[in-house]
């Protein structure tokens, strides 16, 4: 399974629109795995109308109708991996702590957003990946997961 692993798009207050590397991409991925800071609903169901594996969660800049639509974290079975999905919050410094104590029961993999940095970290025994931020200029991540494996790609949005 291949998943493209997106946070902090932030349409239409810091970019107007969704990068085109997305819209090349969709048919490529398994599934889309979105760890807030949308901004809108229409680039929420956008994704998720898009991809028949969706799965996020909001951010900190959300709107109102993001925020209920979507939770602000969220555990999730994936090819046999149980992993948290969460936007995150405040400075970067703590962070991976911050959001591993939201989670009751221990996942293997913590996906985060938040902090417009990529990262692939190993932590008390989690697995924290961040995609950075998918703006232009910015970066998005593919997961890939087979077997016991995992893989995470960062890739740079070219403008």
């Amino acid at each position: 399974m291949i998943y493209l692993v997106i946070s902090d798009l932030h349409v239409p207050t810091r970019q107007s629109e969704i990068p085109g590397i997305f819209l090349e991409i969709l048919d490529e991925v398994d599934g889309v795995i979105a760890l807030g800071d949308f901004v809108n609903l229409d680039t929420v169901l956008f994704f998720q109308q898009s991809t028949r594996n969706f799965f996020a969660v909001h951010g900190n800049m959300d709107e109102y109708d993001v925020k209920n639509y979507l939770p602000d974290r969220k555990l999730v079975l994936i090819s046999g991996f149980t992993v948290g999905l969460c936007h995150g919050w405040g400075s970067p410094y703590g962070i991976r702590k911050r959001i591993s104590e939201l989670f009751k029961e221990k996942p293997q993999l913590i996906l985060y957003g938040h902090t417009h940095v990529p990262d692939e970290t190993s932590e008390n025994g989690i697995l924290f990946l961040n995609p950075g931020s998918a703006m232009k200029g910015g970066s998005y991540g593919l997961l890939k997961i087979e077997n016991t494996e995992v893989n995470f790609e960062v890739k740079k949005i070219e403008y």
